[in-house]
């Protein structure tokens, strides 16, 4: 069995866990082992900009038979290509080996780095940006065709990697542009010809770049609405996020906090001025060796007078004013939306783009940007520093440059290591039971809640299909949400249905619910997760299910009796899911009972009709723990409507239940 950093999680129940269960290839990928038994897509339209992450990790599974081997290669890979793309272009830019290793290490041993190994993947990947930022230098200097297309092809790279890419790429490239154009029109002191052609290239570079990131435009129109629903189930209010996910300039140049050569109580410090985020988003050290060494390539320009210094062609002053002016912007743009000056609270650029557009909501990602143009400028820095000195002279400096800045960036992993067999048993057990094939979990949790990833996790050792489905836009989650409660009517009716073998009860036992027979008890290693498990005996089926479908809150569960109750607002839908063929054949009547009463809030004594198209089916006074029994038709919904209702919450249903006459 494998073992993760950090537990359950977007580790186990993200990446790792799409590739495990994915049958039919890395996009779109179908499986029947969740959601069962109808099944489900795997992929969001929105995952097309993480094409790369995904296709990775599923070749990479693939070729070793583990996820989290795959992960780790996938690790090892960001590690490496942004280490190699550093060294390869530091050096050709600066025609030196040495300061190539610097730039190198520093580029890809940052505390951020390490931090986002646990979870984040793709931002181990900054090597998309410094081929991009290769690509545009070799562009400007020469506006080709292939530079045109070569500058296209690495920026849809970026976006092909991660949604966040398209901020960070935007804001890159939007900065080095706009420098470009500041610089050759006022410093370098270009002619209008020379800027004409470059405009020109621009807008060919934009036409080609719009052309690759078709497929992607397409996807954003195509399914707006889907994204901004699935995007929003995952997050909370987008204004506060960006005000506690955004940089505070202070964190640049704080050192991690579990840096093993600071004292004890640094960490306790950091963890109290964390304004709500966490470790992995507030990470953001850049090195003091790093910010001096790039301060220091300005005060050499100055002091030597270096105006006619050239790299490939390209004048130093362009270099250190285009780098300088986009790591301002990306600074800039990083920062919280609003900071206070003297008791008045000024508007940042996320403060406007977040307005603009909810799509991203952790600012500080822009570090990987402003770490990039820190670490050009260092680089640039550390060679004209020891440009003028033997060649072991600059080796020595070197090495001293690189010994200092890996002390200031030393981090530890916080990961606690984590063991698939830590697992509660029964999963073990499960995988042995040749006679189950079907699982559901309870409570029946939805993505990303703390048990829905967990449900993932576990089925990664278990193997079985899960009744529980990942993700929240499935269109059984009314069916779900019909079953919330074990001991609800038609619940273990449904079950057996559905061709569900055994239930896990999580928290807490099932309390003598008639169609269920106990197994066996677990707990996990460390004692947090405690599952009951039963066995779904031989019974009645469920030729329906009756569904709570507009016009009702979430179910709340009662613990005390196992039971799920559906608060309804001033008027509710239910409706009818045929799951057996003698369902679909039946057109004429099935027998609807269910229990009703007064919401906490709402009249005690209420006078509620149960119709279909205006033909009443069933009226009366519902007060407390009122049976509700009536015949209906189950091709038409069942409208429930309450006499002039003075609250948005008027009665709660349980025991909802739909059989064949």
């Amino acid at each position: 069995m494998e073992i993760a950093t950090g537990g359950p999680g977007d580790g186990t129940a993200g990446l790792t866990w799409l590739s495990w269960i994915d049958k039919g290839g890395p996009i779109p990928g179908f499986t029947h082992l969740v959601n069962a038994p109808f099944g489900e897509t795997l992929r969001d339209p929105f995952q097309i900009t993480s094409m790369f992450s995904i296709t990775g990790m599923w070749i990479f599974k693939h070729l070793t038979g583990s996820s989290i081997c795959a992960w780790n290669l996938m690790l090892l890979m960001g590690y490496m290509s942004s280490a190699l793309a550093m060294f390869a272009f530091v050096r050709w830019l600066l025609k030196n080996t040495w300061v190539a290793f610097f730039g190198a290490f520093v580029v890809t041993f940052t505390p951020f780095h390490q931090m986002n190994a646990h979870g984040h993947l793709s931002y181990m990947f900054n090597f998309f940006f410094i081929l991009v930022l290769w690509a545009f230098l070799v562009f400007w200097r020469n506006p080709t065709r292939r530079n045109i297309l070569l500058l296209g092809l690495s920026t849809a790279a970026c976006v092909y990697q991660d949604g966040y890419f398209i901020l960070l790429v935007g804001v890159l490239l939007s900065g080095l542009i706009a420098g470009s154009f500041a610089v050759d029109a006022w410093i370098t002191k270009q002619n209008k010809a020379y800027l004409l052609q470059r405009l020109k290239a621009v807008c060919a570079y934009v036409a080609i770049a719009v052309l690759f990131l078709a497929p992607v435009v397409l996807v954003q129109f195509g399914y707006a609405s889907k994204i901004t629903s699935t995007l929003a189930s995952s997050r909370g209010d987008i204004a506060t996020e960006v005000m506690v996910y955004s940089a505070r300039p202070v964190e640049y140049i704080l050192p991690a906090d579990n840096n093993p050569l600071l004292p004890k109580s640094y960490s306790p410090w950091r963890q109290a001025n964390l304004h709500g985020s966490n470790f992995t988003e507030s990470t953001l050290y850049v090195g003091i060796t790093v910010l001096a060494l790039a301060i220091l390539a300005w005060v050499l320009f100055v002091q030597r007078k270096l105006r006619a210094l050239r790299f490939r062609g390209i004048p130093l002053v362009f270099l250190l004013g285009v780098t300088s002016f986009t790591l301002l912007a990306a600074f800039l743009l990083s920062l919280q939306p609003t900071i206070t000056v003297f008791g008045h609270k000024l508007p940042m650029p996320s403060y406007i783009l977040s307005h603009v557009t909810a799509m991203w909501r952790v600012y500080a990602r822009i570090y990987l940007i402003v770490d990039l143009c820190l670490v050009l400028l260092a680089s640039i820095g550390l060679y004209l520093l020891i440009a003028k000195q033997t060649r072991w002279k600059q080796i020595a400096l070197v090495v001293v440059a690189i010994g200092i800045a890996g002390i200031e960036l030393l981090t530890q992993s916080r990961g606690v290591t984590w063991d698939y067999k830590s697992s509660p048993a029964v999963y073990s057990w499960l995988k042995t039971q040749q006679s189950v094939d079907t699982i559901a979990e309870y409570p029946l949790s939805e993505q990303p809640s703390w048990p829905a990833i967990t449900y993932l996790t576990y089925q990664q050792v278990h193997g079985k299909a899960l009744l529980n489905s990942s993700r929240t836009d499935s269109p059984e989650r009314p069916l779900r949400l019909s079953i919330q409660g074990l001991n609800d009517a038609q619940t273990v009716p449904i079950l057996r249905t559905l061709g569900v073998d055994m239930v896990l009860s999580h928290d807490r036992p099932a309390k003598n619910i008639k169609g269920l027979q106990f197994v066996r008890f677990d707990a996990s290693a460390d004692g947090k997760d405690k599952v009951w498990t039963y066995r779904v005996l031989p019974g009645q089926q469920a030729a329906y299910a009756l569904i709570a479908s507009d016009g009702f809150h979430l179910p709340e569960f009662n613990k005390a009796t196992d039971q799920a109750f559906i608060p309804m607002g001033s008027h509710g839908v239910l409706g009818f899911r045929g799951l057996t063929a003698a369902a679909a054949k039946n057109t004429h009547s099935v027998r609807v009972s269910l229990s009703a009463l007064p919401a906490k809030d709402a009249p005690k004594t209420q006078l509620i009709t149960f119709s279909q198209q205006g033909v009443v089916r069933w009226q009366g006074v519902v007060d407390t723990k009122t049976t509700v029994s009536f015949d209906a038709d189950p091709t038409i919904p069942v409208d429930v409507i309450p006499y002039k209702p003075t609250t948005d919450t008027t009665i709660e249903l349980y025991n909802l239940s739909a059989n064949l006459q």
